[in-house]
């Protein structure tokens, strides 16, 4: 929960008061905990990551170099950190020594990145309507996702890492395009969220075979 510049640890159940972490939530910064919601990682405005051990509010370590343009978020065993940076690459740090594992350089401005939970496929936001789809190993651009509408949202990976859940809107809000993408047919296809309005996250079953999704109804 965040309150005033910290963010605060609650029990749950119950609701009880644990830990603060000294971070305060603005426009150009954010916060995501990791898998096992063993760690924490918080940006500021100025592009540093900050991992924080969840147990004991302290920080494991700090990562500078290149700075986020926007998301990122954890690998699935919670153990590496991924972002699109202001550079223009996508890099992989090991969240409990900051180390830059791998760096891949993407066309255009890159605002989100993700990790498959297989480890085999990167997701990078890239002009706001397309998704590039990176061979882990290489960073080769193995398919690209185009939606109809402009500014991204958000993005989800399936457990299984097969689907890929996609939320765009135009800049106005009015139009907006909520899909799930098929990774494993060997032609794009999707399925269109109808009915959805404004979708600000997803998250799948853990057989993949159903996702929820939070809409602003």
């Amino acid at each position: 929960v965040n309150e005033g510049d910290v963010i605060r640890i609650q029990e749950y159940p119950g609701g009880r008061r644990l830990r603060d972490i000294p971070h305060a939530i603005g426009y150009d910064s954010s916060f995501v905990v990791s898998p096992r919601g063993e760690q924490l990682a918080t940006t500021r405005f100025d592009g540093t990551i900050t991992v924080w051990n969840m147990r004991s509010g302290e920080p494991v370590t700090e990562i500078t170099e290149g700075g986020p343009s926007g998301g990122f978020s954890w690998s699935a065993d919670g153990q590496r950190v991924v972002c699109g940076c202001s550079d223009g690459n996508i890099r992989l740090w090991d969240a409990a020594s900051g180390k830059v594992l791998d760096k891949f350089q993407c066309p255009g401005d890159i605002s989100f990145a993700a990790l498959s939970p297989d480890g085999k496929t990167l997701a990078a936001v890239s002009g706001g309507s397309s998704v590039l789809l990176l061979d882990r190993s290489t960073g080769a651009v193995k398919r690209s996702l185009r939606t109809p509408v402009g500014k991204f949202k958000g993005m989800k990976f399936s457990p299984d890492s097969r689907k890929l859940a996609t939320s765009n809107s135009d800049l106005e809000g009015s139009k907006q395009d909520n899909r799930v993408w098929n990774l494993a047919a060997e032609e794009e296809g999707s399925l269109d969220l109808i009915g959805v309005a404004g979708a600000t996250s997803y998250d799948f079953s853990p057989d993949s075979r159903q996702i929820l999704v939070a809409d602003s109804t």
